[in-house]
């Protein structure tokens, strides 16, 4: 997923890549952790406006992926998968992130899961509920507040983003091709709201896929067999679950499992295995598939 505007001029900041246009109204702030890059922009903001919220983003990233990277041996996540289930006692946070992927597999009827082969792990969720909860306490104030007109705070293909009331500025966002990597499958403009992206070709492996309708797991038909999925809604969390359990259902299932859907903003854009694209109850409308990629 890429931005449709990068900026040029840039800097450094510790372990924060700052970077700027020549005119200065859009500022990006880019960190790695959890072993992908996360991506802040702000929209006519300061440069220490944009330092103090990356700053505050980072952080409060680092501190979920303490809290329940699966690769940490004294994180509450690896101590749950050895048997030690007291975070949910202690740590607020685990505790809420283990209550919604509890509610997540109930809703999607098991296509979501956090619990596989035995073992505890939430990265379905756990980066979009992160980044919407970055996003709500750092950013959102600054836009309330006046300090900047659009925010949008992302990674690996989750983003939340805002503008300060009575903007009509709208983010434009570039939906990956999974078949070729110079190509969109679309494209999507965004003001409030969100969008997460899952799929099989990048940091799929969390995903456990549903057998064909017949049972079967000789293989799905390749017209309902989603390899990508992209959803649009208010809030990332939600939109990162969808977004998961489309490719787990796959294509019909998840028609039904989303017919009553409420968020007003909900919108999908999936991509099959044949080829083709579909898109479920599209009142963000996305863009025309196949456009040629201008990279960020």
């Amino acid at each position: 997923m890429t931005m449709a505007d990068e900026t040029t001029a840039t800097a450094r900041d510790g372990g924060i890549r700052l970077y700027s246009t020549a005119d200065g109204a859009l500022r990006t702030a880019v960190f790695h952790l959890m072993t992908m890059p996360f991506t802040l922009r702000l929209r006519h903001a300061d440069e220490d406006t944009l330092r103090v919220a990356a700053e505050a983003c980072r952080g409060s990233l680092a501190g979920v992926d303490r809290t329940f990277s699966p690769f940490r041996p004294d994180s509450l996540t690896s101590r749950a998968n050895r048997g030690d289930w007291g975070g949910l006692l202690r740590d607020p946070d685990f505790a809420e992130v283990y209550a919604r992927a509890s509610m997540a597999a109930d809703l999607t009827r098991g296509h979501f899961r956090a619990m596989r082969h035995g073992r505890y792990d939430p990265v379905g969720l756990v980066k979009g509920w992160a980044i919407e909860r970055a996003f709500d306490r750092f950013l959102r104030p600054l836009l309330d507040g006046g300090r900047a007109e659009a925010a949008v705070l992302g990674g690996g293909g989750d983003m939340q983003a805002g503008v300060r009331p009575g903007s009509d500025f709208t983010w434009g966002v570039g939906i990956e091709d999974p078949g070729r990597a110079d190509m969109l499958a679309g494209t999507v403009r965004l003001g409030c709201g969100a969008v997460a992206t899952s799929g099989l070709s990048k940091r799929g492996g969390h995903i456990d896929r549903m057998p064909a309708w017949d049972g079967s797991r000789s293989g799905r038909d390749p017209s309902d067999d989603v390899i990508q999925a992209t959803v649009v809604g208010t809030h990332l969390t939600d939109a990162d679950m969808w977004a998961t359990t489309a490719v787990a259902a796959g294509l019909e299932r998840f028609r039904t499992l989303t017919a009553r859907e409420d968020d007003p903003s909900f919108a999908a854009l999936l991509v099959m295995r044949d080829g083709h694209t579909a898109r479920i109850h599209p009142r963000t409308p996305f863009g025309k598939d196949h456009e040629h990629r201008h990279d960020a």
